[in-house]
């Protein structure tokens, strides 16, 4: 057999042999863990353990391997308690009004008359193609398919959008599962943000993301690029995976 192949480390795993390293070629997409590893056993008081196992936790647990100049806490730390899921709703049941429905998609779905969330929010996609996906929204909306992430000190809220949105690309990473893929809250409060201990440091990347957004002609992918060179700059952030 050739060490250049997947079936090479199974049947030497299934042997017993040792497997603790693999050919660079496969060292992108082959990890060697353990099973326990691949569950996330965080339970939540409300929540039943689902008894999945997530092949993509490897890669998670590496995106997560961030460093800064700053000290750096994920947010279950920064803001306990501060993720919820937003309410079942189906286009059906709405009455159109002010309020922007915000589900799964990029873009809010349809409208309705009332508001389940506050102005100033971050939403997170939680489902779909297009799950885990950021956005800030600065009026009352209406969650529903999507996680949101508030905070009664807003500056440090849309701080937080910023150091997310910057990362926008690996937190699709974590939204990648087994079947159709999905965003979950536990997921979420891993994700780790640099916290300053000057604020005018994030007053700065507050100040500089905002022109940067404010650029409606921009495609996504440049105006994302943008924010992460900002925030990653400013922050002096590596990636040590």
């Amino acid at each position: 057999m050739r060490d250049d192949k997947v079936n090479y480390y199974i049947y030497k795993n299934f042997l017993g042999e040792d497997i603790s390293s693999v050919h660079p070629s496969l060292a992108k997409n082959l990890f060697i863990c353990r099973l326990s590893e691949l569950i996330p056993f965080e339970i939540e008081k409300d929540k039943i353990f689902n008894r999945f196992i997530y092949t993509n936790m490897p890669e998670m647990n590496r995106l997560l391997d961030i460093s800064s100049r700053y000290p750096v806490e994920p947010i279950r730390k920064i803001l306990p308690n501060s993720i919820r899921k937003g309410a079942t709703i189906t286009q059906d049941k709405t009455t159109p009004g002010e309020y922007k429905v915000v589900a799964g998609g990029k873009t809010p779905a349809y409208t309705h008359n009332t508001y389940n969330r506050e102005a100033g929010v971050i939403t997170v996609s939680a489902s779909g193609a297009n799950a885990g996906y950021i956005n800030y929204y600065t009026e009352p909306i209406f969650a529903s398919d999507c996680l949101t992430i508030e905070s009664e000190d807003k500056t440090l809220l849309k701080y937080i959008f910023y150091v997310l949105k910057a990362r926008q690309n690996d937190i699709y990473v974590f939204a990648k599962g087994n079947g159709q893929p999905h965003m979950y809250d536990t997921s979420m409060y891993k994700m780790r943000i640099p916290m300053p201990d000057n604020r005018d440091v994030v007053n700065d990347i507050i100040s500089e993301c905002d022109i940067i957004m404010a650029m409606t002609d921009l495609k996504e992918e440049i105006r994302d690029s943008r924010i992460k060179k900002i925030v990653d700059t400013k922050l002096e952030v590596k990636y040590n995976s």
